[in-house]
Parts: C-alpha cells; sequence; structure tokens
C-alpha cells in the first residue's frame, strides 16, 4: 500500500511539472493532491471516476469517499474470488495430473512385472493365485494402494466363468479399480448389481439342481 500511494506522488509531481501551462493543469494537475486523487480514481476504477469527480464530489467529498472506499472493497473481493476459485481450479487439475501420472507408472510397473513373469501375457486364476504370494508383485500392488489380502477373496469375482482367463492389461485395469482410495461411481454400482444377478442366478441353478435331486430320490424310494 505504502508503494502504491509513493508510486502516485511521485508521478503527481511529474504530471504537475509536465502539465504546466496546458488545459490540463487547470482541468485535473492544478495541485499536487488534485493530481494524486486523479491518478488514483482512474488507475484504481477509471470505470466510475468521472461519476466520483462529478455527481458525488459536486454532492460532498464524504459521499466521494464513500462511494470510492466500496467500489474498491468491491473490486478486492471479486479480485480475492476470483484468485479463490484460480487457485482451486488450479489445484484440482494438478491432483487430476498427479494422479494419471501416478497411475500410468504404477500400470507400466505392473505390467512389466507381469509379462516378465508369465511369457503369454495371459493370466489365469491359478497363476494369479501364485501371483500374490510373490513379494515384488504384493509390494507394486500395496504401493498402488492395493489390499492384497482383498484380491485372495475377489479372486472368483476377478476370474469369473465367462472369462477365466485375463490379459495383463486387462488385470492390471481390474486391480487398479480396486485401489481403496478410488471414489466409487455410477458403473461401480452397475458392476455390484450384475455380479449380485449373476450370482443369485447361479444359487437358484444349484438350488433347482437339489430340488429335482431331492425329487428323483423321493420317487425311487416311492
Amino acid at each position: 500500500m505504502f508503494m502504491v500511494v509513493l508510486i502516485i506522488y511521485v508521478f503527481a509531481i511529474i504530471f504537475r511539472n509536465i502539465a504546466s501551462g496546458t488545459a490540463l493543469e487547470e482541468a485535473y494537475f492544478q495541485t499536487v493532491p488534485q493530481a494524486m486523487g486523479w491518478l488514483l480514481l482512474t488507475s484504481v476504477c477509471p470505470d466510475v471516476a468521472d461519476i466520483i469527480n462529478g455527481d458525488f464530489a459536486g454532492a460532498g467529498f464524504h459521499l466521494a469517499l464513500a462511494y470510492f472506499l466500496f467500489i474498491v472493497l468491491i473490486s478486492f473481493l471479486v479480485l480475492n474470488l476470483l484468485i479463490g476459485v484460480l487457485v482451486n481450479v488450479v489445484g484440482v487439475v494438478a491432483t487430476v495430473e498427479k494422479e494419471r501420472l501416478q497411475f500410468q507408472s504404477v500400470r507400466e510397473q505392473l505390467e512389466a512385472i507381469l509379462k516378465d513373469w508369465d511369457s503369454d501375457s495371459i493370466i489365469t486364476k491359478t497363476e494369479f493365485r501364485s501371483l500374490l504370494v510373490e513379494r515384488e508383485i504384493c509390494a507394486s500392488l500395496t504401493a498402488a494402494g492395493v489390499d492384497c489380502l482383498a484380491l485372495v477373496e475377489l479372486t472368483d469375482t476377478i476370474f469369473t466363468e465367462e472369462k477365466p482367463e485375463l490379459e495383463v492389461h486387462e488385470l492390471v485395469d481390474i486391480l487398479l479399480t480396486l485401489r481403496g482410495g478410488n471414489i466409487a461411481t455410477v458403473k461401480d454400482c452397475v458392476d455390484v448389481r450384475r455380479l449380485l444377478m449373476l450370482e443369485l442366478r447361479k444359487l437358484e441353478s444349484k438350488l433347482d439342481a437339489s430340488v429335482c435331486l431331492t425329487s428323483r430320490k423321493g420317487n425311487c424310494c416311492d
């Protein structure tokens, strides 16, 4: 603030001397305080400088001062709001970019390890269970935020009857979606619903088979 006042004061003196004997001196630079006031108004709020100098100044200095302070405060508030929004946007973009780079790095690392472990790039359920006891793979999964112990229970979910084998890149994509820090999405809810429906169908088939078997045994006994 001191620097602003100092700069305005210095340039008020400069303009006062340069404009001496011209029409500008009569209009804006008759005295140093008048020059400072005009420079301040036109630099801080140029759109309303004529209104402050004209209508408000004619009605009274206190009205002109009050209106000037109002314009300054509102301008600073709006400026701070825009800065806050900008900082928030930059922070979100930086977070997303950091997450993307981390995701890509972990993905490349896991793919390289899995390809070295299995040259055909095809992972079965049995191979996957063997993978979970490898220290290097568990360390990479843990660093990526994936719970290796939970993967043991999710093996039947990852490898289904419809797809008993997965390529390396498919398996890595699935593993990275199982990170604990991931946010649940609509797709996740749909996948859970689909899985539940599939398990219910399997259970229904088993119950039907048990009922049929029981009925046959009953008929044989009769």
